[in-house]
């Protein structure tokens, strides 16, 4: 059968059969190019990939050891400025400061503070490290102040104390000074013991008030042309009455009669020759104490020009101290200033413990010429400015001291009548003066915030070490003598009070 027979019954011809063959072969090659394409193209984008992660990979080691290197650097600085802040030592700055203008001595926010202006210098000069600022920055450098100065309040005597660097401690004072505005001052530092605490080693303090002598001239005669002997010698008079152990509740505030620490000892108290600054004429009135109250200095002060520019009787001094509520009026403060604070215990323990330090003398050579200068320089122009600007005192005498109401347990009484009752109530003024100021040993605290200082734990003040053996002696002699004996009770307390007179 032929070929083409073959195939008009369906059985391919071998051409056919052929044909189809070849057409596969060149399929499956076809196939194969593709697949070979495909894996070569596949191959291409692996390395690619590889080489961009190799890349990436080269990059992050590269930004690493940068990293590494940085903090190798960073960490290589903070050390080196760690070895800079050491070592840090204790010590007490003594410290002058003009109130004008700022809100008071301690740290408060959202006020312009003295402690503000001295804590930037201490940064600046790099005494104290920044990293310490924070709620615990005062605990950090173990920070205290002995006086803590209301508004206006100023200060030639002040002490504070930190831990802070020092070195190089011959330029420290000159270098914190440089940044520090003029109306404060670094007089001093003292390389102290590491337990000391300003406001707890501090024995007593002394202020000063200025008072212009307009304010101390009687109502009746405000066109006397001068402030005479014999108001001066008043003046005195008064103050004197002030002296001693006295209940002082009226002139604070939140006090009761029967509070303990209502009782205050005053050492001494005394008023100046009148002198003239910018043609305003003042007397400057200088109070030491163990301890005040919140106010006190100030509501003594204006006790003092009630009484000189009423005419009022002493005896309104003596029954102020009675049980007799009897509010009083503030002093304006811008005319307050602390003057020194005496650090007798310390430097007797600090003699013993490391004599090769120096003691904290305020009067000592070259202090006291500093701190003058400065009250000449600063704080008493500023307070005759301050007067004739704004008239502080003028307004407070004519609104408060003139117009003053007396109000005797919450009752307004007229004041004539009130000084009337006075004299009736306590008539012997003169035992009153011819009394020697005593201390007495009690226990106390007070809440001061003003130029005053909160009372020392023993109340009239620290009793000296050198007493500490007849305090001893005095509990030792009641223990013996005692056995419920009321007068018995009273030996310490009276052999206490003379050693402290000694003292």
């Amino acid at each position: 059968m032929s070929e083409k027979r073959k195939s008009q019954f369906g059985t391919p011809s071998w051409a056919q059969v052929r044909e189809k063959m070849e057409l596969r072969k060149e399929k499956r090659l076809n196939n194969k190019r593709k697949r070979e394409e495909e894996e070569k193209k596949k191959l291409e984008e692996n390395n690619s990939n590889n080489n961009v992660s190799n890349n990436e990979n080269k990059e992050n080691n590269d930004n690493k050891e940068g990293k590494i290197e940085k903090e190798e650097k960073v960490e290589g600085k903070e050390e080196e400025k760690k070895e800079k802040l050491l070592p840090r030592r204790k010590v007490a700055l003594l410290v002058a400061y003009s109130g004008e203008g700022y809100q008071g001595l301690q740290k408060n926010p959202g006020a312009k503070t003295i402690e503000d202006d001295l804590i930037d210098a201490f940064i600046k000069t790099g005494c104290i490290h920044s990293g310490n600022q924070g709620d615990d920055f005062f605990s950090k450098v173990s920070w205290s102040r002995a006086a803590r100065t209301d508004k206006g309040v100023s200060a030639v005597g002040n002490v504070i104390a930190l831990k802070m660097m020092t070195d190089p401690e011959e330029t420290l004072v000159e270098r914190i000074n440089a940044n520090l505005p003029p109306a404060i001052r670094i007089l001093k530092f003292y390389r102290t013991l590491n337990g000391f605490h300003a406001k707890n080693a501090a024995d007593s303090r002394v202020y000063e008030y200025l008072i212009p002598t307009s304010a101390l001239v009687p109502i009746l005669e405000n066109n006397t042309p001068s402030f005479s002997p014999e108001r001066l010698e008043k003046v005195r008079t008064i103050l004197k009455l002030f002296e001693g152990t006295h209940n002082f509740w009226n002139y604070t505030v939140s006090q009761k009669f029967e509070d303990s620490d209502s009782l205050r000892f005053m050492k001494s108290i005394q008023c100046g020759e009148p002198f003239v600054v910018e043609g305003t004429e003042f007397v400057k009135v200088t109070i030491h104490g163990a301890s005040f109250m919140y106010n006190q200095i100030r509501k003594m002060m204006a006790m003092v020009m009630i009484v000189m520019r009423h005419s009022a009787p002493l005896n309104l001094i003596l029954n102020s101290f009675s049980k007799r509520s009897c509010p009083l009026i503030i002093a304006p403060g811008e005319f307050l200033l602390l003057d020194k604070i005496q650090f007798n215990g310390y430097n007797r323990k600090l003699g013993k413990v490391n004599p090769d330090r120096e003691a904290i003398l305020p009067d000592a050579f070259g202090m006291e010429k500093q701190r003058e200068e400065f009250k000449h320089s600063c704080i008493y122009p500023n307070a005759v400015k301050m007067e004739k600007d704004q008239d502080i005192m003028g307004i407070f005498i004519r609104s408060k001291v003139d117009h003053f109401k007396p109000v005797i347990d919450g009752v307004e009484r007229d004041i004539y009548e009130w000084f009337k009752e006075n004299r009736e109530l306590y008539p012997d003024v003169k035992e009153a003066l011819e009394k020697k100021p005593k201390g007495s040993y009690r226990k106390g605290n007070s809440n001061n915030k003003d130029a005053e200082i909160p009372a020392n734990p023993t109340g009239t003040n620290k009793i000296a070490e050198s007493i500490q053996g007849v305090v001893e002696a005095a509990i030792g002699l009641e223990s013996i003598l005692g056995n419920g004996n009321e007068d018995s009770k009273q030996i310490p307390e009276k052999i206490v009070d003379a050693a402290f007179q000694k003292s």
